[in-house]
């Protein structure tokens, strides 16, 4: 219990620090009500909490090396797509961007994206940030240069 408090907090103060530096005038902790499009809850409306918006562009860091959850992502491809409950108290996501703070994070999740990336339905809309190693910021914004990072993060260590 101890161990999650801990990853919990690491990711809060994570978030705080990326967003401050990288985005200071998002809004954060933004809900959405989200028609699903697939998975469990395909046509049922989801509450989801953004965790930065910044613009038109929802914001989601991840802390750690672990995978991503893949209803999450599909979440805010629906959101992209324009799959927002009418009436919600729900800014216009017109594009998503993920950051990973953990090189390992990012390298175990650039194959999803790369996927992502090759979807014409999305593509421009969707990108992935992440840190190196030695702290640079790289950007990723199309399915090629997805799966360059993947080689890039497995030869840096």
């Amino acid at each position: 219990m101890r161990q999650r408090h801990q990853l919990l907090r690491k990711g809060t103060l994570t978030k705080a620090w990326h967003m401050g530096r990288k985005a200071p005038n998002a809004k954060a902790h933004v809900e959405a009500l989200v028609k699903r499009s697939d998975g469990e809850n395909a046509g049922k409306i989801e509450k989801r909490v953004i965790d930065g918006v910044d613009g038109a562009t929802a914001v989601e860091v991840k802390a750690g090396p672990s995978e991503i959850d893949m209803g999450q992502l599909g979440a805010y491809l629906d959101m992209v797509r324009g799959n927002i409950e009418p009436g919600a108290k729900a800014p216009h996501i017109k594009k998503v961007r993920y950051v990973f703070t953990d090189p390992e994070g990012a390298k175990v999740n650039l194959g999803k994206f790369a996927a992502v990336l090759d979807d014409p339905d999305v593509s421009g809309r969707v990108s992935v940030e992440y840190y190196t190693r030695d702290g640079r910021l790289s950007r990723v914004g199309s399915a090629q240069a997805a799966r360059a990072a993947i080689l890039e993060l497995g030869e840096s260590r």
